[in-house]
Parts: structure tokens; sequence; C-alpha cells
């Protein structure tokens, strides 16, 4: 329902609200990780930052394959943010499944993790599509090598925070 100003509100104007009221709070658990609302919310416009910069548009999708991690959680609120449409993908998908859903899917960015690295390392020619590919994790930039282009998480969050 539209506000008194004619605004109808998106899915991340909760997260900035939630961000602006306590951001303080905890927002996320994941293990012994935590982030706040304000911190969620800061890495999120990091990330959107990145992937607009790296060329993705309104409308565009945004294929995330990561395990119940702070990133997934980004990524999905960084997506939204830039504007994009988020396709959160299964982790335990199989290689030639994955491969149908970026055909299928034309994901302008690919964010991922270094774990999962054997389900997609066959991608010397990156989708042509793909604007941007994002891996999080330890040593992301060594296990990537060869990849087009390919960006590691802290690197692509770096430029924008």
């Amino acid at each position: 329902m539209p506000d008194l100003h004619g605004h109808v509100p998106q899915l991340h104007d909760f997260l900035e609200h939630s961000a602006r009221q306590w951001p303080d709070k905890e927002a996320l658990v994941c293990g012994t990780r935590r982030a706040t609302y304000a911190q969620l919310d800061q890495a999120a416009n990091a990330l959107a930052h990145h992937l607009v910069a790296m060329g993705v548009v309104s409308g565009d999708r945004v294929m995330v394959f990561s395990e119940n991690t702070v990133e997934t959680v980004v990524s999905f609120w960084g997506a939204l943010k830039a504007n994009a449409t988020v396709c959160v993908v299964n982790p335990l998908t199989k290689r030639d499944k994955l491969d149908y859903l970026v055909a299928d899917c034309q994901p302008a960015a690919f964010i991922t993790e270094v774990s999962l690295l054997p389900v997609f390392s066959h991608w010397r020619d990156e989708p042509p599509q793909l604007k941007t590919l994002v891996v999080a994790g330890k040593g992301a930039d060594d296990a990537c090598a060869g990849l087009p282009s390919v960006m590691s998480w802290d690197v692509a969050l770096a430029g924008h925070t």
C-alpha cells in the first residue's frame, strides 16, 4: 500500500528502516558470526554499488549459489538494492543442473563461495551475459585464478563501503 507520498515500499526498504531504527540490534546470527541491522544494510549497499558499477541494471538477475551464510543474506539484500531480481540456488545443486539454471536464468551476476568452486570451476569461458562473478571465502582470489570476471567478496565490497 502506498504511503502518504505515493511511495510503494520495496522489500529492501524494510531493512533500511530497521537499520535506522535499531542500528546496533543483532539482525543476523550465523554460527559464531553476528551482524547488526546497520552492518547488514551497509554491506548490502556496498554490494549493490559493486553490482551497478559492473553493469547490473534494473531487472537483471543475480544468481546466489551459496550455503546459508552472512554473505548469502547480504547478497539477497544487495541484489534487491541494485533493483535486480534475486535467484537463490540450493548449494547442493549439481554441476549439470547449475549449468542448466545459468543458461535458463541468464544472470548478469553470479555470487558464490570458494567451497562450491568444484561445481562451476569448469567455466573457463564465462556465460556471455555474466558481468561479474563474486566469490566469498578464504582464499577466493587464489582459488578462482583463471576464471573470467571474478572478484573476491572482500574486494567487491571494499571499493564501495
